[in-house]
């Protein structure tokens, strides 16, 4: 009810709750865990990377997944080893009797048995010595692929990455193109900025939920995952890669929008298609375009908008207007010969 009565950000009710706002003056340690895809925080977290400027320690991981893949053993093992570092002050160390019960804990939450990694601790003598270990490795631990690096669907990465910001360092800022036909190139399209694609957006579809089933956390679970017909989005997609290319940060879609209406709610999804055909959801951001006017910290990845009423701008019908469209953070690897998606829809 208060977020429905309160349609514009304000300092007075939005502020205090804009973890953005206070991050830089947290000085506890900090851990962070989150999920690309989760359900019920949602993938925001990417905002406060690099923001915890007072904290004496920060370890963020993220990875794809859902809410209740922080609590996977590839994450207790780090936060079990964090609250032994700094609220017991000891060497980090998980008993035989936690290790036992961990399978039967992930069988009731993901529904298969998921092992804690093995002891990485059990050559350090002192905590001073753990301490030094911890506070000498990088902040940032990626984990890619969660859900294939065990039985299929079950909280495992199948490999990870660290780096010491976001994006990390190596990071290249890449543009594509919509081209016409439904292209997406890396070079601008022969036809000319001319190019337009319409479609229909339906407001009766926004917020529906694909899954079929109540455990959603579960690894063997069912979505229904149904394209929308020819006409209700607008998508654009790569030829078969070449090579592996490597996603990490935050991505920007920059879209010219016209419409005969003065508002509209789109989403913008990035998905992996296979050789196969089948399609996997990498990523999806969300604008309401009267919304869109630009925060002065946006950056070419990632665009930054509060949606304050004194920069609130109705579309002007008929009139193509540029909105930049957040694709909150992720992490994915695009395999050679599958295709990068960009499906424009409600």
């Amino acid at each position: 009810a208060k977020a429905r009565a309160n349609p514009f950000y304000t300092d007075e009710v939005a502020g205090p709750l804009d973890i953005r706002n206070f991050a830089g003056d947290i000085e506890a340690p900090v851990f962070l865990a989150s999920a690309t895809g989760d359900e019920q925080t949602g993938p925001s977290f990417g905002d406060l990377l690099g923001e915890f400027e007072s904290s004496s320690s920060v370890r963020t991981t993220f990875y794809n997944g859902l809410h209740a893949d922080g609590f996977a053993p590839q994450i207790i093992a780090e936060w079990a080893a964090f609250l032994d570092l700094y609220v017991a002050e000891r060497v980090p160390e998980i008993s035989n009797g936690f290790r036992f019960a961990t399978p039967i804990l992930t069988e009731g939450i993901f529904g298969g048995q998921v092992l804690l990694p093995p002891d990485r601790w059990g050559d350090v003598a002192t905590h001073a010595e753990a301490l030094a270990r911890w506070e000498s490795e990088p902040e940032i631990r990626v984990l890619f692929d969660n859900g294939a690096g065990g039985d299929p669907g079950l909280p495992i990465a199948a490999w990870e990455e660290s780096a010491r910001q976001w994006p990390p360092a190596a990071t290249v800022a890449t543009r594509f193109f919509l081209g016409a036909r439904g292209t997406l190139t890396d070079g601008r399209s022969g036809d000319g900025p001319g190019t337009a694609v319409a479609f229909h957006p339906d407001p009766a579809v926004a917020g529906t939920s694909f899954h079929t089933s109540g455990a959603i956390w579960f690894a063997d679970q069912t979505w229904d995952w149904v394209p929308q017909a020819d006409g209700d989005t607008a998508r654009f997609q790569t030829a078969p890669l070449a090579d592996d290319v490597v996603m990490a940060g935050p991505a920007s879609a920059d879209l010219w929008l016209r419409s005969d209406a003065t508002d509209a709610e789109i989403e913008v999804v990035l998905s992996e298609v296979r050789p196969d055909g089948q399609e996997l959801r990498v990523q999806a951001g969300q604008l309401q375009v009267s919304y869109r006017a630009l925060d002065d910290s946006s950056t070419e990845l990632q665009p930054v908008q509060y949606g304050r009423e004194e920069t609130w701008a109705p579309l002007v019908p008929d009139r193509w207007t540029e909105a930049r469209v957040q694709i909150p953070s992720f992490a994915h690897a695009f395999r050679a010969g599958s295709s990068i998606r960009l499906t424009i829809n409600t």
